[in-house]
């Protein structure tokens, strides 16, 4: 029962507007930080620690940032099954410098470990 819904509920993300997922994505993240204060204190903490330099907007717009990406993250997950070739090469593009890297992997092969969506 379970996996019938997760293939449901992917088939329904993969056919949705990237538009409305994307705002799907930012709705969830920002109920997120404001709707859970244990995540965001966990956020905020995390953050306060590792950047204690920067300012606590700035705390504030990576923690939004980063419980948005989550969502997109989890959101691409159940999808990723059920999206067709052509709209799987228009999400997820390689940037220069991993085209760049491949081409110098296939000049002279080395080990490497790479994690791709």
């Amino acid at each position: 029962m379970l996996k019938l819904l997760l293939h449901s509920l992917g088939w329904l993300l993969a056919h949705l507007p990237e538009r409305l997922l994307h705002g799907l994505a930012i709705v969830c993240g920002e109920l997120t930080v404001w709707c859970y204060p244990r995540r965001s204190r966990l956020l905020f903490s995390n953050l306060h620690h590792a950047f204690p330099e920067r300012r606590a907007a700035w705390h504030r717009r990576i923690a939004r940032q980063s419980s948005r990406r989550m969502f997109e993250t989890a959101l691409l997950s159940l999808a990723m099954p059920c999206l067709g070739a052509g709209r799987l090469r228009r999400i997820v593009r390689a940037s220069p410098a991993t085209e760049a890297f491949f081409a110098a992997q296939r000049r002279a092969p080395f080990a490497a470990v790479i994690a791709a969506p």
